[in-house]
């Protein structure tokens, strides 16, 4: 295990990449990315944050199969970043600039 390590947050895009069709060039170099970060995480390279917004993203997928593929890829997080206020205000911050 290294001791300069990075902390990594992937959106759900992320993890459903690895399961999306991988016919495209595109698809698959994304997957390949996504899967590359993670085996770093499981190794103790790096540490992979996960997030409540992230799990409850995770949570509507309405492919059950899916689902389950991707929360067993999500079980690499190791730390958790809560909802807060502050994460609100920041999330209300951003939508404003981009409206």
């Amino acid at each position: 295990m290294y001791t300069n390590f990075m902390k990594v947050y992937l959106d759900n895009c992320c993890y459903n990449r690895p399961f999306d069709d991988q016919s495209q060039d595109r698809v698959h170099l994304e997957s390949a990315a996504v899967l590359a970060i993670v085996k770093r995480g499981r190794s103790g390279h790096d540490i992979i944050l996960g997030s409540t917004v992230l799990s409850l993203e995770m949570d509507k997928l309405k492919d059950i199969a899916k689902r389950e593929k991707v929360t067993i890829l999500y079980s690499i997080a190791k730390e958790n970043i809560p909802y807060t206020e502050d994460i609100q205000n920041r999330a209300n911050e951003i939508q404003k600039i981009h409206q």
